[in-house]
């Protein structure tokens, strides 16, 4: 990890770190994932192909964990007012090897789309129940709304973002979910669907 920061610029250094990460085990790789895609700022931004950011993409695009992580970690580096662009840059990249996959290897994708629909959907409820004052009321109202197939309220920022992924703009009924979906925390662990009634919110 030290010869991918920004100390060490020397890309035959970085390409020997590179290397030996290479010869990690999955479960190795997601143990460093967020600093690595940290040090995605420190790689040369004018290379077609920054070997750091192309190699987390090939070994992501064969795991569904490793594209979860990895997919989440850069959405939330994009964020970073000074380097947000480069992580979007490598986002895109990320998001255009996936769409290269032949279609029934786009399995990969398809959970990513309905992590960002399952985001979406939830930030939705909460920003309808919290439109009350009362408790009774916004329970009512989240409870509502998880069910709701009304469109879901995308920002125009993240439109941007996921045009790539497609994610659907339709509200998605979580008590009956077409089919489970990996969380994004934790992408061993799956929703297979929401109970309304025995749903919260403060």
């Amino acid at each position: 990890l030290e010869l991918l920061s920004r100390e060490f610029a020397m890309p035959a250094l970085r390409q020997y770190a590179i290397g030996t990460l290479e010869k990690a085990s999955e479960s190795e790789l997601r143990l460093y994932l967020l600093q690595l895609v940290q040090a995605i700022r420190y790689e040369d931004q004018n290379a077609e192909a920054p070997p750091l950011t192309t190699f987390l993409i090939s070994r992501a695009v064969r795991s569904k964990t490793l594209s979860t992580y990895l997919h989440w970690y850069l959405l939330c580096e994009v964020d970073d007012p000074e380097n947000g662009h480069l992580f979007l840059r490598a986002y895109l990249r990320f998001m255009d090897a996936l769409l290269k996959m032949s279609p029934h290897e786009q399995t990969i994708l398809t959970m990513l789309r309905r992590q960002s629909e399952l985001r979406y959907k939830l930030l939705w409820a909460t920003r309808v129940a919290r439109q009350n004052r009362r408790i009774e009321k916004k329970i009512e109202k989240l409870r509502a709304a998880l069910v709701a197939t009304s469109p879901v309220m995308i920002p125009d920022a993240d439109k941007a973002i996921l045009r790539a992924m497609s994610p659907s703009e339709n509200g998605l009924d979580l008590s009956q979910p077409p089919a489970s979906i990996p969380l994004p925390v934790d992408p061993d662990v799956e929703l297979l669907w929401v109970i309304p009634e025995e749903s919260y919110v403060v």
